[in-house]
C-alpha cells in the first residue's frame, strides 16, 4: 500500500495506515513486526500507549527519528 508524504494533522501518512490498520489488534498485547518505511520512534511511542510492541529498523533519513537512534 502506498501511503504517500502527506501529512495529515500532525501525524505522517504512513504511522496513520499502520493505526488503522492495527484498530482491531489494540489493547491486546500484540507485536507488530514493520520495515523502515513504517517504522518511526513516533509511531513506536505511539502503538506502546496502545499496548501494541512495535518491532523494527528505523529508517535513517526519517526527519522525526532521533540521530541517537539512527547512527551506528
Amino acid at each position: 500500500m502506498y501511503a504517500g508524504k502527506e501529512v495529515v494533522t500532525g501525524i505522517y501518512i504512513s504511522s496513520k495506515v499502520v493505526m488503522e490498520l492495527m484498530e482491531l489488534y489494540l489493547d491486546f498485547g500484540r507485536c507488530l513486526y514493520s520495515n523502515n518505511w513504517y517504522t518511526s520512534v513516533t509511531l513506536a511511542e505511539k502503538l506502546l500507549e496502545r499496548n501494541i510492541h512495535p518491532i523494527g529498523t528505523p529508517g535513517v533519513n526519517r526527519k522525526r527519528n532521533l540521530p541517537d537512534v539512527t547512527n551506528n
